[in-house]
Order: structure tokens, then sequence, then C-alpha cells
């Protein structure tokens, strides 16, 4: 047996303390959430996001809003590379959608790394959608203003 099948993984509610991991994880997987992100999903909602703890670390994060209570969104699904490969993305995607198991309908979007998890927890692709990237443009700062105004040079 590997050290990583006997390791116990626990669930627990995310706080405002645990921003700074969550915004660790998001920067590890080269995604451009911010602060203020966080903040919106547990000023929504204070029991809809979730950590990951595994040997004392926050090992990922999930996090959920509801709009009107009509639609949900599960969002930032993250799991520290390390401790990938361990069931720990299921663990926090199965603890959301139980969290929003009173909202008629439930979306996410997933990556090409997160979308077999999905898949096997019953989503189904709704369409496709791309990210691109030109590398000729010049990179817009990862620091965008809490109050959400545009940016200016």
């Amino acid at each position: 047996m590997t050290e990583k099948s006997s390791t116990e993984i626990t669930l627990r509610t995310m706080t405002q303390s645990d921003i700074a991991a969550g915004m660790r994880l998001c920067n590890l997987a080269g995604w451009n959430q911010t602060a203020a992100d966080w903040e919106l999903f547990l000023d929504s909602d204070p029991e809809g996001s979730f950590v990951a703890m595994c040997n004392g670390q926050i090992a990922g994060v999930a996090a959920t809003i509801t709009y009107g209570g009509l639609l949900a969104w599960i969002s930032m699904v993250l799991v520290d590379p390390q401790f990938r490969r361990m069931g720990i993305a299921s663990m926090l995607m199965k603890r959301a959608i139980e969290h929003l198991k009173n909202c008629p309908s439930v979306k996410l979007d997933a990556t090409a790394a997160g979308r077999e998890v999905y898949v096997k927890l019953g989503f189904a692709d709704e369409y496709e959608l791309h990210r691109l990237t030109n590398d000729a443009l010049p990179a817009v700062s990862n620091s965008i203003p809490a109050d959400g105004c545009q940016l200016t040079e």
C-alpha cells in the first residue's frame, strides 16, 4: 500500500482565512481568479465553499454560488498537484452537489483536466469553450481592483 492510499482526506467549509490557499491553487493552475472572486463566493453563501485537508495541508478547494435559487454554479475546483489522483476533486464535487441538491439547475465550466471527473458524476457537455491567448500582446496583471473597475495604463 502506498502512502497516498492510506492518507486520510477530510472536507470542511471554506472560510475567509482559506482565501490565500485558494489563490495559491489558482496560481499553480495558471487561473486568473482573484481574492475578490473568493470573497464573492464566501459572502454569497458562507456554507457553499469547501476545502479538502490532507496531512494538515489544504489539498483542494471548490466553490459554489446560486442565482435566485434556480441556477447554481460549481467553480474553482482545484487540487494541489502533489495531491492529485487521490479522489480529492471527486470528494469536493460530491460535497458541492450535495450542498446544491435543492437547486433545479447546477452547471460548471470544465477544463480538459477536470472534465473526466465531472462526466463520471453525471455532468454532460452543453457546448465547447476555447480560451485563446496571444503571446504577442502584453500580459494583463492578475491584480484586478476589488471594485471591478476597468484597468487603465
